[in-house]
């Protein structure tokens, strides 16, 4: 079925970041880097596991990877905790 281009909706595009905008003021999300988890506290050290925990998640969601690559209980394999 062929599709007339000049009825078909056009793709969504990311907004520019824009800062003569609402925006400004605004920062833009910080930037993975290394974390020395012996320096954290217990609270510091609970918020880095979630959000660790969440990108683990979203990883094995997005990419399809099976149970064999990334366990469900994947922070209790030292193995797999050592390569974050």
């Amino acid at each position: 079925m062929r599709t007339n281009p000049d009825t078909a909706p056009e793709p969504d595009e990311p907004e520019p970041y824009d800062t003569d905008s609402e925006h400004a003021g605004s920062t833009l999300p910080e930037p993975p880097h290394p974390i020395n988890w012996n320096l954290l506290s217990a609270g510091e050290a609970e918020a880095e596991w979630l959000e660790l925990n969440a990108w683990v998640d979203w990883l094995r969601r997005t990419y399809g990877l099976p149970a064999a690559v990334i366990p469900p209980s994947w922070h209790r394999h030292p193995e797999l905790v050592w390569q974050r």
